[in-house]
This record gives structure tokens, sequence and C-alpha cells, in this order.
């Protein structure tokens, strides 16, 4: 009974201070006190099993990007070489074109 009394009296005591906070000003400090919990052994093997296997999952994922990023990496360096080869291969072709229009016409000139 003596210590149902002093829980009693233990907590009023700390609502009438909260009490106080809330009146005295308009943002209450509430004291943070870290709540104990206990889970049965067969309950946290479970949730570890469960991490573990979300770990697993975790690094099968990580790993399928970094895979994932290394061909796209790839994939772009090849579009970056086989544009420069297209640009290259165009450059030359207008370059050849121009070179027989100018023939052409110094040719007709010359049939004239």
């Amino acid at each position: 009974c003596r210590v149902k009394d002093s829980i009693t009296a233990d907590l009023e005591g700390q609502i009438r201070n909260l009490e106080r906070e809330i009146t005295s000003n308009n943002y209450p400090t509430i004291p943070i006190q870290p709540i104990e919990s206990t889970v049965s052994k067969a309950e946290y093997e479970k949730l570890d099993q469960e991490l573990n296997s979300t770990k697993k999952r975790m690094d099968g994922l990580l790993s399928e990007i970094k895979m994932k990023e290394s061909l796209n990496n790839k994939l772009e360096q090849d579009l970056r070489f086989l544009k420069k080869l297209h640009d290259e291969q165009l450059e030359q072709h207008f370059q050849s074109s121009t070179t027989d229009a100018e023939q052409l016409h110094t040719d007709s000139r010359v049939l004239k």
C-alpha cells in the first residue's frame, strides 16, 4: 500500500509540474523517458531472420543496380563512339559529294 501511495504521490507531483509548465508557456517541455520493451526469443529470432532476409534481398538489388549501371555506362560509351563514327562518315560523304558536284560543274563548263 505504501508503494502504491508513493507511486500515486510521485505521479501527482509530475502532473502538477506538467500543468505548471503548460500554463507558464505555450510550449511545454515534456520529459521523455525511455520505454523498455521485451520481445520473446521466438519473436526476436523471427525478426532477426526477416532482417537477414531483407539484407540479402537488398544486397541482391544493389548488385543488380551496379551491374545495370555498368551496362548503361558501356552502352553510353558505345553510343558516343558510334555517333562520332557516323559524324565522320557523314562529313566524308558531304566532302565527297561537294567534290563530285564541283567536278560535274567543271565538266559541264568544259563541254559547253
